[in-house]
């Protein structure tokens, strides 16, 4: 016996001396039994002793839990009887945004108030589209007995999706008993190996079987022409064919008689015999009645399996084939009029496709949300995550820059440099062998600093409320006057605060560590508060704790008020800081400290700050202006030659500020003699 598990259940063969009895014989719903290990021993009225050792499990390939289907129910509990045998009833099924690989039909059985139909009874499901009806599953009732059914209609997936009608008819002759009819539909995705393009019905009807004159049916069976779809890669046949009527009709035909039947395709001839022999194996048990007996392709409380032909070898895609179906002979002496020989027939010729599931990318750039896209910008020592869907069933392969390889299906990349640019290729291979691909094409920037800190205050707020230290003695205090935001300004003080940190300073802590290959940029705004010449001026430093708690600064910056020739905003603060070997590891602090060089008595304020930031880049490759992973004379002489130009461009903004100015010369500067 082997048993495949599939999308939706699990497909059993089992062969018995050589024979197939059951040839991937599909379970809905049927799942992996968690393994274990167990072992018994047995021995006679003498105590014996077994001793185990070395004992060893291998698992190959194991099975994963594949995603919970959508369900979608439609009739619920529907009474069904000889008062009412058909029901129709229009339902919005899924989207067809998804292709499944497959769609079960839960078919369910209950006992209405007034008890049940005592009688076995035929009973289809349809559905209908432009006007045409389509079989989607056949099922005989059992004798008197509530179950569920599970039936693949993967083929008619096309009809199930949005606005569709759906039929059942039932051949009862009695009420007010008779059946509670619920139909649920599962959606499983997963990956196909082929896609449904549509299909048609051959021949629907009920011929009288045993007509002495035409003893085949010839006369119902006539060949039909089928035009094959030019991009069908497969093509099946599918009969639904069972036989009904008894004695007195000869051989007490068609429910108990066994014939062969024949479909030629373009020559090519295939054959069957209708006639099912496992019927007291139904699970559907006990019963009343003749439930046990082999009948004409069909069992009392089960649901009736077709008999589907893969044609695909002997149609022509583009071009016209000639289908033909024939019974063998059967001759009825003793026809019952009133309950005659006959087959119950549905077919159809179904066309498909070839099928490959799209990959959908997402990204995560430093561990942030994912996003669902294949394109990613990046800076130097960024992390970028690619985890492309589908997330379950098949195998992944990857490709990128520099000979990288990977084989699953998320990749983590972590403190991107500037050779990981370029096109990463992830090559999906899904469970049925087709093959899906999707280019993730990531750039590396220097050019795009970090934010490290961006304080813009609120008038109304303290300095401790957005995280600000205040040292003993300091006056720094919130402007209330300036309007919205507020503007932190230094208020009073001594000219000795200059030089010492821990008096009259505001400080922070940015959380942020230092890596050591990197340009600190520390930028804010300085208002000129006062018209009066009182000399005030604002000192900003960036600076760590050394492992004995002394500050070392980094970079520092000194404004005084007379650099600003009227009241108002100037966006000019600028400290830049080259990180040491020392102070990589470290958390990097900020700080203002201010006061006038000469304080005449007056509560006047002098200089004001706002909008702190604190960016940070990998600088010296900043300075690589032609990109061939060196700084030399040739990037010099484009510097120089950019910036001579009347009209200098972003290849001098070195922080991209959007202004060519004294501060790139200088960056330049500090980067090259680096």
């Amino acid at each position: 016996m082997v048993v495949d598990f599939v999308t939706g259940g699990a497909e059993i063969t089992i062969t018995v001396a050589g024979v197939t009895v059951y040839d991937k014989y599909f379970i809905a719903g049927m799942t992996p039994y968690g393994s274990r290990v167990a072992f018994g021993g047995r021995t006679s009225g003498t105590m014996t002793t077994l001793y185990l050792d070395n004992i060893s499990v291998a698992y190959e390939t194991p099975t994963t839990t594949p995603p919970a289907p959508v369900s979608f129910r439609t009739f619920n509990q529907k009474l069904m009887n000889g008062s009412f045998r058909t029901v129709k009833q229009t339902f919005s099924f899924p989207a067809a945004a998804v292709i499944y690989e497959r769609v079960i039909l839960k078919l369910t059985l209950a006992k209405p108030a007034d008890g049940w139909d005592p009688w076995d009874r035929m009973m289809g499901i349809y559905m209908w589209n432009s006007g045409n009806r389509y079989e989607i599953a056949r099922f005989m009732t059992p004798y008197s007995k509530a179950g569920s059914w599970w039936i693949d209609v993967t083929d008619y997936q096309g009809l199930l999706t949005g606005s569709q009608q759906m039929e059942m008819w039932l051949d009862s002759w009695v009420s007010p008993n008779g059946y509670l009819i619920t139909t649920d539909f599962y959606y499983y995705e997963g990956d196909p190996q082929y896609r449904v393009l549509g299909g048609a019905n051959l021949w629907i009807g009920t011929p009288t079987y045993g007509v002495l004159t035409d003893p085949t049916m010839s006369s119902f069976f006539t060949d039909k022409n089928v035009s094959i779809p030019s991009n069908a890669v497969k093509v099946k046949l599918h009969f639904m064919v069972t036989g009904h009527g008894q004695k007195p009709n000869s051989e007490n035909a068609a429910e108990f008689i066994s014939r062969g039947r024949t479909v030629t395709v373009n020559g090519n001839t295939f054959y069957n015999v209708l006639w099912r022999n496992d019927c007291y194996l139904n699970p559907c048990r006990n019963q009343s009645g003749t439930w046990k007996y082999s009948r004409a392709g069909w069992a009392p409380g089960d649901r009736v399996w077709p008999w589907d032909i893969d044609i695909t070898t002997v149609v022509v895609p583009g071009q016209t084939s000639v289908i033909d179906y024939s019974a063998d002979p059967y001759y009825n002496y003793t026809p019952d009029t009133s309950n005659n020989a006959r087959h119950w027939v549905a077919s159809q010729i179904i066309y498909y496709g070839t099928y490959t599931r799209p990959v959908t990318p997402y990204i995560s750039i430093n561990d942030g949300a994912l996003q669902q896209t294949a394109n990613a910008e990046l800076q130097v020592n960024d992390s970028i995550t690619f985890s492309p869907q589908p997330t379950y069933y098949g195998s992944w392969n990857w490709t990128g820059p520099n000979g990288f390889t990977a084989a699953t299906r998320q990749i983590t990349l972590n403190n991107i440099q500037p050779d990981q640019a370029g096109t990463y290729t992830a090559v999906y291979t899904s469970s049925s062998g087709t093959q899906s691909t999707q280019a993730h094409v990531i750039t590396v920037s220097y050019w795009n600093p970090t934010a490290i800190l961006n304080d813009g205050f609120e008038a109304g707020s303290t300095l401790a409320m957005n995280g600000w230290t205040v040292s003993s003695g300091a006056a720094w205090l919130v402007d209330l006057t300036g309007g919205n935001p507020g503007k932190y300004a230094y208020g009073g003080g001594s000219s000795s605060v200059k030089a010492n940190l821990n008096s009259g300073v505001i400080s922070k802590s940015t959380g942020y560590v230092i890596v050591g290959d990197e340009m600190l940029w520390l930028s804010f705004d300085i208002k000129r508060m006062t018209t009066l010449d009182f000399d005030g001026a604002i000192f900003a430093k960036l600076y760590y704790y050394d492992d004995s708690s002394n500050i070392v600064v980094l970079g520092s910056a000194e404004y005084h008020e007379n650099l600003f020739a009227s009241v108002g905003w100037y966006s000019v603060g600028d400290v830049y800081a080259v990180p040491t070997a020392a102070s990589v590891g470290k958390t990097l602090y900020v700080s203002f400290e201010g006061g006038p060089s000469s304080w005449n008595g007056l509560s006047a304020q002098q200089l004001g700050i706002d909008n702190v930031r604190i960016r940070r880049a990998v600088y010296c490759d900043m300075t690589d202006i032609n990109y061939d992973t060196q700084v030399d004379i040739e990037d010099l002489m484009i510097f120089c030659q950019a910036w001579l130009d009347v009209s200098p461009d972003e290849t001098v903004d070195l922080w991209p500020d959007n202004i060519a100015n004294l501060n790139d010369f200088l960056f330049f500067s500090t980067c090259w003699n680096r």
